[in-house]
């Protein structure tokens, strides 16, 4: 590719765009508007914990299990106190790191043997790193795998199932009071040779908004359902669990901090343990529980931190679908290394309006300013309230013919969103993309680096198939940072 024609690439779809996206913006929405959203007209869910600022939570679970065995009833009473504290990190790529340390935790059961109380005083001040996804996927959360103890006759258990459901997921999109929304739940019980996995369903509700122990918060309803499947040895004997899990929760989110505040659910679990072995019998149980989570200070950050740096990052399921970058990201202005991070990105709808130009030449200042200001800004509000994530983006692809191109100016959608006249989309599909990040000033110039200094040694080749796109961040301004996506394979 020669030197000319990359220039040209780089001025189409760098630092012009930019300008007047963010001037568009701000005349399409005439004042500064809160990234949440508003109540009325639909409100964003998403987690944005203060960088730096300690959150600090106290989660109890109580259970009581009832058993009949051999025709005799048992019962056996299980409550468990854990304070532990969240010091958020930065976010990077649609991920927040969460540096978390145990203050304290305690076990115990009461059986008809009598009461247990496993030693965990050594788990004080441990700690593990994880990530928190903005609609609630926790990733690296089997890093509390390493926390472990000894619970009666069960032997060695960690933390990890304590953290790798503990944050609620959020909807995809904007909701208003009455709307509901789906989410899944795996929890791994147990190690060794004995486990249980619980499948959970909860459908969600919006029920309103109110002030809960000081902070402003969206009130949320759940219905759940689910099974739990386990199989384990003890001694010469096997044993097999089945049940079902149905209940109902509340929780409070605090829409405007991005975190959560409390956390209630209480439900029953119905079921038979399966004993085979030298004594053959079955065991019906019924468990009822009680389990409830909640900020109980804000800024007072504990005494020991979390040994350890931040594990990989794994996979996100947020828009756009990124995968783990290979290299800490490249970040560029003025100069440095250019080393982008090599990631799946892609697999999300991308609705605005579209300008087609026949050639990168017409691809002028005047035109984009336009697109941005006269085109984009009137639909701003409106598609603002079906955006899945408040990002902006400008996507460039090919129209099949000769050089052509269409520039899209727009915000990600669902796939199925009603479209208003004038607005068309765009479909992004899953690839391997080169991301690189800058600020504003800087994308001119990055993309220009990218094909002429990073391109040609990477390994990679451009790949004219698919759409390349930008992303901008939903609070706009000038000091913001920006990705960058450019579509590449593998050299042959």
């Amino acid at each position: 590719m020669t030197t000319a024609r990359a220039r040209r690439i780089a001025f189409m779809l760098g630092g012009l765009a930019a300008v007047a996206l963010v001037a568009g913006c701000a005349a399409g929405s005439g004042s500064p508007e809160q990234w949440w959203g508003d109540p009325e007209t639909g409100i964003f869910l998403e987690y944005r914990m203060a960088e730096g600022e300690p959150l600090t939570y106290d989660v109890l679970n109580e259970q009581t299990q009832l058993m009949e065995v051999m025709g005799e009833p048992a019962e056996v009473r299980f409550d468990q106190d854990l304070r532990f504290t969240i010091v958020p990190g930065a976010r990077e790529k649609e991920r927040q790191a969460l540096s978390i340390t145990i203050e304290g935790f305690a076990i115990e059961m009461v059986t008809p043997q009598g009461p247990m109380s496993p030693p965990t005083d050594h788990l004080a001040g441990e700690g593990f790193r994880m990530a928190l996804g903005p609609r609630g996927q926790e990733y690296d959360c089997e890093n509390a795998e390493e926390l472990t103890y000894l619970a009666p006759d069960s032997g060695e258990q960690n933390l990890s199932s304590q953290f790798c459901e503990f944050f609620p997921d959020l909807p995809d999109g904007p909701v208003v009071v009455g709307d509901t929304w789906e989410s899944e739940m795996t929890i791994d019980e147990g190690t060794g040779d004995s486990g249980v996995t619980l499948s959970i369903q909860s459908l969600n509700t919006l029920t309103g908004f109110e002030e809960m122990d000081g902070h402003e918060c969206a009130r949320i309803e759940s219905e759940f359902t689910g099974t739990a499947q386990g199989s384990g040895t003890q001694g010469p004997a096997t044993i097999t669990i089945t049940g079902t899990i149905e209940g109902s929760g509340t929780w409070h989110f605090a829409y405007e901090e991005g975190l959560v505040v409390s956390d209630f659910s209480m439900g029953v679990s119905e079921g038979e343990v399966i004993v085979e072995g030298p004594q053959e019998m079955t065991i019906p149980t019924t468990r009822e529980f009680v389990m409830e989570s909640r900020l109980a200070g804000k800024g007072e950050e504990s005494s020991r931190a979390a040994p350890g740096k931040p594990a990989p990052l794994e996979k996100s399921d947020a828009r756009p679908v990124t995968e783990a970058p290979t290299k800490p990201g490249a970040q560029t202005h003025a100069g440095g290394d250019l080393e982008p991070d090599i990631i799946l990105g892609g697999g999300f709808t991308v609705a605005g309006v579209r300008e087609r130009f026949e050639s990168m030449g017409e691809a002028t200042s005047e035109a984009f300013e336009e697109l941005w200001e006269t085109g984009f800004a009137p639909h701003h509000d409106e598609l603002m309230k079906n955006s899945t994530n408040k990002r902006y983006y400008g996507v460039s692809y090919g129209t099949g013919e000769g050089e052509s191109f269409y520039y899209l100016a727009g915000m990600a959608v669902p796939e199925d969103a009603a479209l208003a006249d004038g607005l068309v989309s765009v479909s992004v599909p899953e690839g391997t993309f080169a991301v690189f990040e800058t600020d504003l000033e800087g994308i001119s110039e990055t993309w220009v680096r990218a094909f002429e200094s990073w391109l040609p040694g990477s390994g990679y080749e451009y790949d004219w198939s698919a759409p390349s796109y930008e992303e901008y961040p939903p609070d706009m301004g000038p000091d913001s940072r920006v990705l960058i996506f450019m579509p590449v394979a593998e050299k042959s």
